[in-house]
């Protein structure tokens, strides 16, 4: 699973595999302790309508062009998707090459991920209709100028946030 940790700030001027890709900050809220904890969110979406989702420095949903989640790295995680399923890759070093190892994880542990992926994506829905979440930059071709971005991004996380699918495989 190829997954370039950049800071956010890089992912907004350098991710082109996102020709339309914004980044939000969370302002603080000065009435209430914060529990948030999310700093930044950046939306990126691709040409063949696949979207990806970068929460601060460790979460990563990414969703294929059916908006089903095909791939997560969330906690040092990383997942993918496979036959609908959630699998749990593992690097192991062997005779010097590193390779990944799927590990299947049991319909509990699925669910218990997808619930609490889904409870993040809610709170980012919360954050901006609280006037939290603002806009910190975003990036279209010029040709390709999408006023209505911001509100596609969180049309697609709205949805994630209420139904997760899960792709057949991981690839985009």
């Amino acid at each position: 699973m190829a997954l370039n940790e950049h800071t956010r700030e890089d992912l907004l001027r350098e991710a082109v595999q996102f020709p339309n890709r914004l980044r939000w900050k969370c302002q603080p809220n000065a009435n209430a302790a914060d529990d948030s904890r999310v700093n930044q969110v950046f939306c990126g979406l691709r040409r063949d309508g696949g979207w990806s989702l970068y929460v601060d420095e460790d979460f990563v949903l990414q969703f294929n062009s059916r908006q089903e989640l095909r791939r997560v790295f969330w906690r040092g995680e990383k997942l993918a998707a496979r036959h609908g399923r959630l699998e749990a890759l593992k690097r192991l070093s062997r005779g010097g090459r590193v390779q990944l190892q799927s590990e299947s994880l049991t319909a509990d542990r699925q669910q218990q991920l997808l619930d609490a992926y889904q409870q993040l994506l809610t709170k980012i829905v919360s954050l901006h209709a609280a006037g939290r979440l603002v806009v910190d930059g975003r990036v279209s071709p010029p040709d390709e100028e999408q006023p209505e971005l911001e509100s596609d991004c969180l049309q697609r996380i709205r949805a994630a946030s209420q139904h997760m699918l899960i792709a057949r495989t991981s690839r985009a």
